[in-house]
């Protein structure tokens, strides 16, 4: 017998996001940060792909002529006006939104850096060295962001009027 099976990759990133995010809110409260900077590097690109997936989910379900490869700004743009959202991108959740859509391109499009630079201290030689993504990556930003994007979710689903069990993945039929 044939199934109808339905897939919607925002929960696989969404679950992503909130996995790491549980290794380093962990990490934080024992104390033990081996590796939490990459375990956030990691929250922080699963959190920008869950974005532009939910976006892509909502754009298809409540944007007539849904355009995929549209640029992230103009699809989000689309996304507010049809959901009935003022879109000001200073103020969050949306604010948090295009942060992660900058850090996911910088990682994405890291170009090698050569420079000359005189600390004084290690301190500040590390602070110097850091990557162009370093700050976002701190634990309790990624945290933080996490927090936004939990409300983002919330916002986008209420409005549109989308029963988030109505977009997870599934599938029916019979043997």
């Amino acid at each position: 017998m044939a199934f109808r099976y339905k897939s919607n990759p925002h929960n696989a990133l969404y679950s992503l996001a909130n996995y790491q995010c549980e290794v380093i809110a962990d990490k934080l409260k024992a104390g033990s940060l081996e590796g939490i900077t990459l375990d956030s590097m990691s929250a922080v690109i699963a959190m920008a792909f869950f974005t532009e997936a939910l976006v892509n989910y909502v754009g298809a379900q409540r944007v007539h002529g849904w355009k995929e490869r549209e640029k992230s700004p103009i699809k989000l743009q689309q996304i507010a006006k049809a959901i009935g959202v003022k879109l000001d991108i200073h103020v969050e959740p949306f604010a948090t939104i295009v942060k992660l859509r900058e850090v996911r391109n910088a990682m994405a499009h890291g170009q090698p850096t050569v420079r000359t630079i005189q600390p004084a201290n290690k301190v500040e030689l590390t602070r110097m060295m850091r990557t162009p993504w370093g700050e976002a990556v701190e634990p309790e930003k990624v945290l933080a962001m996490y927090d936004q994007l939990k409300a983002f979710r919330s916002l986008v689903f209420t409005k549109a009027g989308i029963h988030p069990l109505l977009a997870t993945d599934s599938a029916m039929g019979g043997f």
